[in-house]
């Protein structure tokens, strides 16, 4: 006959062990609210598991105990059924029953196969009929439903939506997913390409509470990012949900410094500059020019300073620097206006007059320049070198040469001749 139960003792939850590890035993008694047995015996159900998870199965084996309550010797045959899942076994036995707990049935036990995470694994009960001195064929049952179970993580959420995306911020909202013991937690996960959030590789990290909204705010203008999703519970973390992607806003550089001169020749300028320090998102092209009625050469520079070369002397010339990143070009720099060189030559280090006569000096100075200068300097400084060389000085030049000597040390070397002039006689 198949038994009637009292009121069901709650749930048991068991963490699923490491394979094949037999624990137990394990003991279930009669709820407060359950009738004794009226012949004076407690009762309570006593199991032994041992998970196989190789063979996807699990070993139950259950029996009932008996405790004496009260004066009087209870002992007889014990009309005991045991169930492990497999349906009532029947577990007989001859006992008596004293003031400590005695096995009063036999155990029974079964293989039973391995349920999903989560999922009720078998119902494990005793019970029976004890043959007591005041009650003929009392009843008791004894039973629980087990978890043989693994951690449940949440389910694999569904794809992110994405709003209100701007410079440097965005709205990320999502539906929770199923999750048998409950969220404690979600984490964003941000990628850079579509290849690495494919591979779940170089990810940044956004980890919140149980919270179904999140709006980061640290993202680069004109940057594109791809988002995935993650819910943890009872300790373990979902799978990632579907990638979705995004591309922030984006707003033109800002206008850079003009360009700093650095140096210059006859035929060159040498100027560095700088990119402007709000550029939007990254700068992809930088432009350097240099103009004279009109461009005269653009670069695309990768690196400072930079030297426009083949240009004229002594000429004025105006540079500038602007920069373009994926919303357009920024404002041209001011301008910074230089000149090329004109090389003057240097001044003479030494000069001098020396034994002046009636009739001679001695003049110590410098040769003449290299062909630098204005064509109309050289051929006066010539000029007069050479009536020097040729004593054709008149004796105002050959006594006060200090205008000479002026020009002389604006247009000559250092290098030094000594020379003594004569003051020719007038002709009649």
């Amino acid at each position: 006959m198949e038994p009637t139960p009292l009121p069901t003792i709650p749930t048991v939850f068991v963490r699923r062990p490491r394979a094949d590890k037999i624990l137990g035993p394990f003991y279930v008694e009669l709820p407060p609210h359950a009738e004794p047995f009226n012949n004076g015996v407690n009762a309570r159900l006593g199991y032994n598991y041992s998970m196989e998870d190789s063979n996807n199965r699990v070993w139950i084996e259950a029996w009932m105990d008996g405790q004496k309550t009260n004066g009087y010797t209870t002992y007889g045959n014990f009309d005991g059924q045991v169930t492990a899942g497999t349906g009532w076994q029947n577990a007989d036995k001859y006992v008596t029953v004293g003031s400590a707990w005695v096995r009063v049935c036999d155990a029974r036990s079964a293989y039973v196969g391995l349920n999903a995470a989560g999922a009720a694994s078998p119902w494990v009960a005793a019970g029976g009929y004890v043959i007591g001195t005041q009650d003929w064929g009392s009843y008791v049952e004894v039973s629980t439903t087990l978890y043989f179970d693994q951690p449940r993580p949440p389910s694999t959420p569904a794809a992110m939506s994405i709003s209100n995306i701007t410079l440097t911020g965005c709205k990320l909202t999502w539906t929770a997913p199923s999750a048998p013991a409950g969220i404690t937690n979600y984490q964003i996960n941000r990628f850079n390409s579509a290849a690495d959030a494919s591979n779940n590789v170089n990810a940044s990290y956004y980890n919140m509470g149980n919270v179904l909204t999140h709006s980061p705010n640290d993202l680069t203008p004109g940057k594109s990012y791809w988002w995935r999703l993650q819910a943890k519970g009872d300790g373990v973390w979902s799978g990632q949900s579907p990638a979705i992607s995004g591309t922030q806003l984006d707003v033109v550089p800002e206008k850079a410094d003009a360009p700093v001169f650095v140096s210059h020749t006859t035929t060159s300028i040498t100027v560095s500059y700088q990119d402007p320090v709000n550029s939007g998102s990254p700068i992809l092209e930088r432009r350097l020019e240099i103009h004279r009625n009109g461009l005269v050469e653009r670069k695309n520079p990768t690196s400072s300073p930079q030297t426009f070369s083949g240009l004229t002397r002594a000429t004025e010339y105006e540079i500038i620097y602007l920069v373009r990143n994926s919303a357009g070009w920024s404002v041209q720099s001011d301008a910074l206006h230089t000149t090329t060189d004109t090389n003057v030559p240097a001044a003479p280090t030494a000069y001098g007059v020396t034994d002046i006569a009636s009739t001679t000096a001695t003049s110590t100075m410098p040769k003449p320049p290299r062909a630098r200068g204005p064509s109309s300097s050289r051929t006066r400084a010539r000029s007069w070198w050479v009536r020097c060389r040729a004593g054709q000085l008149s004796s105002r030049e050959s006594t006060k040469l200090d205008p000479e000597r002026a020009k002389v040390a604006t247009l000559l070397s250092s290098t030094t001749t000594t020379t003594t002039l004569t003051k020719k006689s007038s002709r009649s």
